[in-house]
């Protein structure tokens, strides 16, 4: 079990839960629609839906996804999108239950062992280019803020540990702190910065005055180091957008209550924005991205698993290790103030996080009640998976009527799969060469997330 944990957390985080790889590579595609199938519908068959209150805020999050769907801006990429938001949500179940199993270090141990490769990547990128590395992920944000939300369980794990294990925990820490620096990311250097305070509050028994005076003094520091590089002509360009970023999210949200659909920002910032088309995954604020996508109903579910975190968290005595991946929590929640990352592998780090943190609370379901909810959970992800193997296939007929240029590969791919802009365009150009799409058209395009230029 330990082997196949240590796959998959290394599968998920670099290759199927990677944004990049998931949506560029089909078969990588193909193959994380199989392997999640596979894996939670086998697990959660077996060990089934926790007795834990985070059930309730998963179940109640499915409502949120499932009714801003049929009344987005375009549903048949929702449905896409959503499914996504849904494993994410198994997820975290199934890590409250390995938790529960005692698997928790056999995870963290993954984590570790993938972040040491992938600063190690980085910094090499770094030797080489002389550029801030985009890393493994394919994405300065990503590395950083991937990077940056491990430091602090390692700098605990080398606190407490001794000998050889104290010595790779020193190296890696040493290999994290370099590559979260030479990234030179805001939200990196905020993630780690609040995450060592909230851990050295934590830790350190002495007045709440002398807390608040290390506030105070690193708190300070921390602040000046990011208002340093808001003026550096990078970061300092990027701000106006993101301000417009945040305006268009929140008026989605006043425009579109229900939202205007998982992962559609980039379709609503093309009504709403005012400084680009649709190269905007989200609004780089993670809180106004749910609001925007998933309306009010998402922010309620937001909240009621906010909520129901901090509830299992104030309910017993937290160990030093737990009080750790808390501290890294909150970093993380003060890095999604300026960001937001729709990228499985960066979740399934923050589910083991909340999983870890919360694991040992639980709730009584009644047998009946917590079969109901795993039969219809695991019955909803087969369907859901099936109709993401359709697309699957049609993309499949799509990119050989690229290469063909054959008119019947084009028309498999859009009966497959009628409702995706990018196939009836295909079609219409393989019957008239002539053929020049409208700039809208090419938008919606573009939004598939298909990597293909439109010949």
């Amino acid at each position: 079990m330990n082997k196949a944990l240590y796959i998959l957390t290394a599968y998920v985080v670099l290759l199927g839960g990677s944004y990049y790889a998931y949506h560029l590579i089909l078969p990588i595609r193909v193959s994380a629609h199989i392997i999640a199938l596979i894996v939670l519908l086998a697990y959660l068959y077996r060990a089934g839906i926790p007795n834990h209150p985070l059930t309730l805020g998963a179940v109640v999050s499915l409502a949120a996804l499932l009714l801003a769907i049929p009344g987005s801006l375009d549903p048949r990429m929702a449905l896409e999108n959503g499914w996504t938001w849904f494993i994410n949500s198994l997820l975290l179940l199934a890590l409250i239950q390995l938790c529960r199993s005692g698997y928790a270090p056999t995870l963290f141990q993954a984590h570790y062992l993938i972040g040491g490769l992938v600063a190690l990547l980085a910094l090499a990128e770094f030797l080489i280019t002389l550029r801030r590395p985009l890393g493994l992920f394919g994405s300065i944000s990503i590395t950083g803020a991937y990077l940056a939300a491990l430091v602090v369980p390692v700098a605990h794990a080398y606190r407490v540990s001794e000998g050889r294990p104290r010595l790779a925990c020193r190296v890696l820490l040493i290999l994290l702190i370099v590559a979260v620096g030479v990234g030179d990311n805001r939200g990196a250097y905020l993630s780690a910065g609040v995450g060592v305070l909230v851990y050295i509050t934590l830790m350190w028994r002495a007045p709440l005055i002398r807390k608040a005076a290390l506030w105070a003094m690193l708190g300070a520091g921390l602040l000046a180091v990011l208002i340093v590089l808001t003026d550096k002509r990078g970061h300092a360009a990027g701000d106006p957008l993101r301000l417009d970023l945040w305006m268009a999210g929140l008026k989605m949200l006043t425009t579109y209550p229900r939202g205007v659909g998982p992962g559609l920002f980039a379709q609503g910032y093309r009504l709403f924005g005012s400084m680009g088309f649709n190269q905007f995954a989200d609004a780089h604020n993670h809180y106004i991205t749910l609001g925007a996508e998933l309306g009010l109903a998402g922010l309620a579910a937001g909240a009621l698993v906010l909520i129901l975190f901090v509830y299992c968290a104030r309910r017993f005595s937290l160990l030093p290790s737990q009080k750790a991946a808390l501290a890294a929590l909150v970093g993380i929640g003060a890095h999604m103030v300026g960001d937001s990352f729709p990228v499985t592998g960066f979740v399934f780090l923050v589910a083991l996080y909340v999983a870890y943190i919360t694991y040992p609370v639980e709730i009584t379901f009644s047998p009946a009640a917590r079969k109901l909810i795993t039969g219809a959970a695991l019955l909803i992800l087969a369907g859901w998976t099936y109709q993401m193997l359709r697309y699957d296939l049609a993309q499949v007929h799509y990119e050989r009527a690229l290469k063909s240029g054959a008119v019947s590969e084009a028309m498999a791919a859009s009966d497959l799969d009628p409702h995706l802009n990018l196939y009836s365009l295909e079609l219409a150009r393989l019957h008239d060469p002539q053929f020049i799409p409208a700039r809208e058209d090419l938008g919606l395009y573009g939004l598939t997330m298909y990597g293909r230029v439109f010949k």
